[in-house]
């Protein structure tokens, strides 16, 4: 299962998993985009990547934290270091969604979380 939300629905993504982890459903991968304010990543949650924009803002996206005891595997990639993994030439918050870097980058987490998932448990 795979949870992508930007901005509130990144948000709502982390509180879906959350809603999912009592009745012990795993959630391959949440990926949020420009998230202010994110909860907790939840248990259930195998890894969570969190692309936002740096930087001084009046928005300002906070990074994804796992809850005490988790073992997810977080990636929080601020797309405006020199290490980002897409160009973000004038990108902002409305627009983060528009990117085709960003998307194909989304994209290709999504399809690495699916053939992880599908691989067989020896």
């Amino acid at each position: 299962m795979v949870f992508v939300g930007h901005s509130c629905g990144g948000r709502h993504a982390l509180h879906a998993a959350r809603a999912l982890q009592p009745a012990g459903v795993t959630v391959d991968l949440v990926v949020g985009l420009d998230v202010a304010f994110p909860p907790l990543v939840t248990g259930n949650v195998k890894r969570a990547v969190n692309l936002y924009l740096g930087g001084r803002r009046i928005y300002p996206a906070g990074l994804f934290r796992a809850e005490p005891g988790s073992t997810t595997r977080i990636e929080n990639i601020d797309l405006r270091t020199a290490h980002s993994p897409v160009s973000v030439r004038w990108l902002q918050h409305l627009t983060i969604t528009n990117s085709a870097a960003v998307q194909a980058y989304v994209l290709g987490r999504i399809l690495e979380a699916i053939a992880t998932a599908q691989k067989p448990v020896e």
